[in-house]
């Protein structure tokens, strides 16, 4: 989200361009509707497109220590939320007029 976020256009933008990449990276899947802005055809990119998240959640979470403990004390989140906050930070003192 970050990457759209840095092209410009505030939250809309970043969204427009997020649901265009997506209409193009699930083309394949989404083939059997005529209109992909249809609330159908909607429905099953967002579908996709949180399934995606969640295995590369998961997947990232894998690779920062095996996922959260048993007990759900979520330390691998702590270190992801800590991380973005930080990316995010910089990003806003770098580029304050975007995030104005």
């Amino acid at each position: 989200m970050l990457r759209l976020a840095a092209k410009g256009g505030g939250p809309a933008g970043a969204m427009r361009r997020m649901v265009e990449e997506n209409k193009e990276k699930y083309a394949a899947q989404l083939s059997q509707f005529d209109d992909l802005d249809s609330p159908e055809a909607t429905k099953e990119r967002q579908r996709l497109f949180r399934e995606d998240w969640q295995r590369e959640q998961a997947a990232d979470a894998l690779a920062r220590g095996g996922g959260a403990p048993a007990g759900g004390g979520g330390a691998a989140a702590s270190s992801t939320t800590a991380d973005l906050t930080a990316k995010i930070e910089q990003l806003q003192s770098e580029n304050a007029d975007v995030f104005a």
